[in-house]
This record gives C-alpha cells, structure tokens and sequence, in this order.
C-alpha cells in the first residue's frame, strides 16, 4: 500500500491507484468531466487538476498514480481558478441555451418546454402536474398574463410564437374540470405553521408553495371573499370567476385555511400573528385595481393604486422608493420572521409578477421556518445561442410542425395538438443534470468570458430514444467508450480536427444507425445536453 496526504488527511491505496481513486476512497471529491470508471483516462476536461507538493505545474488527477509520501492538495486557489477557466473554456463554444428562452422570459419561470412535451404526446395529467405544481393560478393568468414568454419565443423569428398562454390555459382549464383535477403532492408535515396576510395572487402563491412544501398555512383576508384585485378589479368577461374558485378551492384541497374579514391594523395584529406563527407574509395588495395595459391583460394594480404607508410604518416595517424593504431574494422585511410581496413591495405589477414574488417568499419563508440562513440567489450559468444563423433556424424548423398558429384563445383538444407541435423545444433537457452547468456554478465561471465564434446549432433526432445536438459536445469520450464496451456494429467516432472536431456515426451514420444497446446508457452518462433522452424516454414512456 501507498501512503499519502490529500487535503490534510492520510491516505493508503494499492500502487498504481490514480489520485482520483485513491481521494474518492475517503470521501474527498474531486470534479470530472471526462472520467468514465474503471476505462483509461481521457485527461480531455482538465477540470480533475490538483496541485502535488513540489511540482510547479498543476497535475490531472484522473491520470496521476499515487507515489509514497505525496502530498496534494484539491482545493488551492490555483486549483480552482484552473477549473474555473476550464469550464469558461468549454462553456465558450457550447452552441445551445441552458434554459429555453420562453421560460426565461417568464416572470415564475415556469417550465415551458416540459409542459408542451407532455402536452405533445398526449399526456394531459403530467402537463397539468407540470403547469400547477410550477406556476399558482395557471388557468387564471391564462386568461390575463401578457405573455411574456412569448415574445421570448424563439419561433416568433421563424413565424409567430408559440401560444404558451393559451396552452396552459388549456391545459389547467382541462384539468379543472375534471372530477378529480390535479391536486400537487405535499411534502411531509414539518409541524411549523405559516400566516399570509393577503388573499391576493401574492398571497395565494405564496399559500400553495407553502403547503407543497409541508407547513400549514392559514391566508388571512381583509373582504369576504378571496382573490384580491383578481377578483375586484376585473371584469367577468377578462377573468370568469369559476375559473378563479376553482384554483382557490385547490388550494383548501391541499389544507390551506382561509379566514376573511380579518383588516391587519383593526381586528388583526401583526404581533398576534408573529407571536402564534414562524413566519408571516405581508402581501396586502393595494387600495384599488387599474384598468387594462393591454387588450390581453390587466395590472393586478394600475399606476392609481395606493400603497397604506401609514399602516406600514404603523407596523414598525422599513420602506424604500417602491414600498416595504425587503432583502431582494430573501424578501425579509427588517421584522425577524416578517417577509413581503406583491404590492407593497414592488408597487402596480402584473399578476404573474406578483404570483412570482409569492413563490420566492415562501422559498424564504421555508428556509426561515426550518432554522436555515436566508440565502441570496447562487450563482448561476446560463448559456445562450443568441443569435441564429439562417441554416440553424432551419435546423429547429425541421424539428416542429410546419402550421400557423392557432388564434382562438379557446384552444380545442386538436388545436392545443397542432399548437404544442409547434414548439421548437429549444429548452436543454438536460438543464436540471448537465455537469458543465452544475460545476460552472459551483466554480462560479462565466458562460461568456471567453466568448467567440461558437459551432453551429445541430440536431440528429433520428433516434427513437436519444437526441444528439454536436454543438453541446466537449469531446469527452465517454459515449464512444461506451458503445465501444457494448460492441456496437457501427458505434460512433470522433470526426474533424480542431475546433471543429465532433462525435458522430461513422461514414456520415446517423444516431439510430449507430447506436443500440448502448443508447439510454451513453445519454444518461453524457456530461451535458449533448447527448439527452428524449423527454418521453426519460420517464420510460
């Protein structure tokens, strides 16, 4: 047996154990891009680099066989910034967008391209699980949302966007009527208990977050009935209250208490509350509603609506130019276990803004609630395509159905069909799993440092199982390793020199030619969205 130090700690391994092995055998990680185990090393990533006592240049620790007495360090400041500019490097020609752009556009973030997947093949109750486990209140804000994902839209370049708004809306609408609609899981009850003050779309996101999550809830209302400006400020022909109700009733589906006629300032007190719940949020709306910005939505406020600051600061709260101050992502107001949305932190707002903040706080609140540091938004990665070529807009237009969109905001079942064939499903199916993106945030790189002249957007969705984009590829290895392990008749192969050097089939194969047995194996160990499951093969349907 070999002795050694890593980070402080002795180490014993079989000679000719690599450093990679031997830290892994008492718990020390060291981050790998390229490392399939028991295979010869690649040493493509240079992301595993270590620095060893004595040696001026930093080693790769997936190749470098352990000596007695070496001492090794995985975590200096050199190791790190060599990782960092690694990653920079290989994030600067990753031709493909993290996270697609209609669901960065969207103020809630909801997963776009998962629920039109769903929808897509035909399978309704996972697109509702999708659209109302991710956004509160889908069938409402389909009825007044702006849409801002879809002037995100990257199809909106080729024709018109895809009508996200009207396919949730369809979808949760769908579900809605449903003798059993979709009631999202609840996590197991934590014991500690959450007040809301403000029935309001803040408050009501808030309240459904807050139940997924395992705490009680109880939403306290100043009017008799709930909704807020949702229910006060528009017309039933913008927002039919049916459609309103029975997103509300879910939520007492799911163990949230409602208790109206309840005025914070008269017959509720902010210290009651503080004193009998952990946490409290403060989404009280504003005095009155506004009228419509846009023939297709309408301001949960308008500019008139007025912010009680005297109430506010009656409360020992502390403002700023748009109302409450907050810590940004925490949104704790300076009141210990106090947090605010909606309104009286941001002013007039869309509801789906408002919805946004709702989930944020709970996110807060949550953490507040289980003893946790309230901590700011981590770093994240995102990388972006940008603009596309003439020839990669054709790329993604092969991809999706060739129809006009559908006008009618009353989508029919066939119509809400054609429609999620449209999409262009630009969204990374890996984003939530892809190892760049994950060591990229954890090594705090910068997707576009070293920004050039990336490869271009590519596509082989000839494959019934697996979808293979060239542009995501960092030329590790594995998946060519792989099929090679299996003995595919064909199997894959490195193509081109350079920059443009790329995995694919050989003699110009394509992915269904060239791989079988180890497909679902090669695109589960792929370290980014190179090489993905189709979004149906990853649930095995």
């Amino acid at each position: 047996m070999v002795k050694l130090t890593i980070d402080n700690r002795p180490v014993e391994a079989a000679a000719g154990t690599t450093i990679l092995a031997a830290a892994a055998q008492v718990g020390i990680r060291i981050p790998t891009l390229c490392h399939l185990a028991a295979r010869e090393p690649e040493t493509s990533c240079y992301v595993c680099v270590v620095q060893i006592e004595g040696r001026r240049e930093l080693s790769p620790a997936c190749a470098t066989r352990v000596t007695a007495g070496m001492v090794v360090e995985t975590q200096t400041e050199d190791v790190r910034r060599a990782r960092q500019t690694a990653l920079e490097l290989l994030l600067s020609d990753h031709a493909g967008d993290c996270v697609g752009p209609c669901t960065l556009g969207c103020p809630a973030h909801l997963e776009i391209a998962d629920f039109i997947a769903a929808l897509r093949g035909g399978d309704g109750r996972s697109a509702a699980g999708l659209v109302v486990r991710g956004l509160a209140l889908p069938a409402t804000l389909g009825h007044i949302c702006p849409g801002f994902c879809e002037g995100a839209c990257r199809r909106k370049a080729l024709d018109e966007a895809v009508a996200i708004r009207e396919l949730h809306r369809y979808v949760a609408e769908t579900d809605l009527e449903l003798t059993a609609p979709y009631d999202p899981p609840c996590a197991a009850a934590t014991g500690r208990r959450a007040a809301v003050v403000g029935a309001g779309p803040a408050g009501l996101a808030a309240a459904l977050h807050l139940r997924q999550l395992g705490h009680e809830c109880t939403v306290f209302e100043a009017q008799k009935e709930l909704g807020g400006a949702l229910r006060t400020g528009l017309p039933e022909w913008r927002l039919p209250r049916k459609i309103l109700d029975g997103e509300i009733e879910r939520l007492r589906r799911l163990g949230v208490k409602f208790q109206t006629g309840e005025k914070l300032g008269e017959n509720l007190s902010l210290d009651r509350l503080r004193a009998e719940y952990g946490a409290v949020l403060l989404a009280l709306g504003t005095q009155k509603a506004g009228g419509p910005a846009d023939p297709r939505a309408e301001h949960v406020a308008g500019s008139g609506a007025a912010l009680d600051l005297a109430l506010v600061k009656s409360l020992g709260l502390e403002t700023g130019p748009r109302g409450v101050k907050v810590e940004r992502e925490a949104m704790a107001t300076n009141l210990p276990g106090v947090f605010a949305a909606g309104n009286l932190v941001s002013g007039a707002q869309y509801a789906v803004h408002a919805v946004a903040g709702g989930r944020r706080a709970a996110v807060a609140m949550d953490a507040h609630l289980r003893g946790q540091a309230l901590g700011h938004r981590p770093h994240e990665v995102h990388s972006l395509l940008g603009h596309l070529k003439e020839s990669e807009v054709a790329r993604l237009r092969a991809f999706a159905d060739p129809a006009q969109r559908e006008a009618a905001e009353d989508l029919t079942a066939a119509q809400a069909a054609v429609e999620a064939r449209r999409c262009l499903d630009c969204d990374c199916r890996k984003r939530d799993n892809c190892c760049l993106r994950k060591l990229g945030e954890e090594y705090g790189a910068a997707a576009a440092r070293y920004r050039g002249e990336r490869r271009e957007f590519e596509r082989d969705a000839t494959h019934p199982e697996v979808i293979y984009e060239a542009g995501k590829c960092i030329q590790c290895g594995i998946c060519l390793r792989l099929a090679e392990e299996v003995r595919e008749p064909l199997g894959l192969t490195f193509i081109g020199r350079g920059f443009r050097v790329r995995v694919a089939g050989p003699f110009a194969a394509h992915l269904a030619d060239a791989l079988h047995e180890a497909a679902r194996r090669a695109a589960e160990s792929c370290p980014t969205g190179a090489l993905a499951l189709r979004r149906g093969a990853r649930d095995g349907t």
